[in-house]
């Protein structure tokens, strides 16, 4: 019995080495955690000219005015009107209504002084203790994105699924380890003879499967910052202005403001001057 618990060890050894390199956790978590890197640098700028804004004026925009009226970040290029416009994926862009992200889908702001904080009951900046895709930029000053919060609730269970393979690729092995190690020992000449036998098996297994990553690996160089996303993200935007809007965070004018802007971007994007 014992041949067939160490052709166990080596299939476990095989299949683990394939499932613990597979290109998914080798790639993918460096490509989330560059996201949200630069959504952290983002975030940290929108937080700077809030602060300068408050040193000027004494008081944080309201939820009206938003993120319209930071002047250092209008400085940076605006989204064009009537010319096509290379995206840059890692910029973040003006619009008529604040502040889009790399995405092209808008960064919340929250001004939350004067409200009732049921106003603002679940609101996922509230949720974000570690600000991963938030900033708490004063007492009841928040801004945060949905896209980088999409991203970081992706990583943490591409992180959970991993680990979890990992840790059970360990665990069996042990359990095989353990079996081989209490199985009747056989007579040496069989012994060796269903070695090689077994020896040969894994390494034609170990080939077969590792030919499959190799071929997949250009499957996870992906583009930083993709659009394919921006449907599901904006989705999750609108239904927020809608309920912000019910609740009495903003007003009619600002709510019909950001849905028109938002539909400019979307009409930029379908004839291709956003690529």
């Amino acid at each position: 019995m014992r041949y067939i618990w160490f052709a166990c060890i080596c299939l476990t050894l095989a299949i683990g080495g394939l499932f613990c390199n597979n290109p998914k956790y080798t790639y993918e978590p460096s490509w989330y955690k560059g996201h949200l890197r630069t959504m952290q640098k983002h975030l940290a700028t929108i937080s700077q000219g809030l602060k300068s804004y408050y040193a000027k004026n004494n008081r944080y925009p309201d939820n009206n005015e938003g993120l319209t009226v930071l002047d250092n970040i209008r400085k940076n290029p605006e989204l064009p009107d009537e010319y096509e416009y290379e995206r840059r994926g890692r910029d973040i862009k003006v619009f008529e209504a604040g502040i889009l992200s790399p995405w092209l889908t808008p960064f919340v702001y929250e001004n939350r002084r004067g409200f009732p904080p049921e106003l603002f009951q679940g609101s996922p900046a509230t949720d974000d203790s570690g600000q991963h895709y938030s900033v708490r930029v004063d007492e009841g000053i928040y801004v945060y994105s949905l896209g980088t919060r999409m991203t970081y609730v992706e990583y943490k269970w591409l992180l959970v699924k991993m680990w979890a393979v990992r840790i059970g690729i360990l665990l069996i092995l042990v359990m095989f380890i353990m079996l081989f190690r209490k199985a009747k020992k056989p007579d040496k000449q069989v012994l060796i003879k269903r070695i090689l036998k077994t020896f040969g098996g894994v390494i034609l297994i170990l080939i077969s499967l590792l030919v499959g990553p190799a071929a997949m690996v250009t499957c996870y160089l992906m583009s930083s910052f993709s659009l394919h996303r921006r449907p599901e993200m904006i989705k999750k935007y609108n239904a927020l202005l809608e309920e912000y809007h019910q609740r009495g965070v903003i007003n009619d004018a600002t709510y019909q403001k950001t849905k028109t802007a938002l539909e400019k971007v979307d009409k930029l994007i379908e004839d291709e001057k956003i690529r």
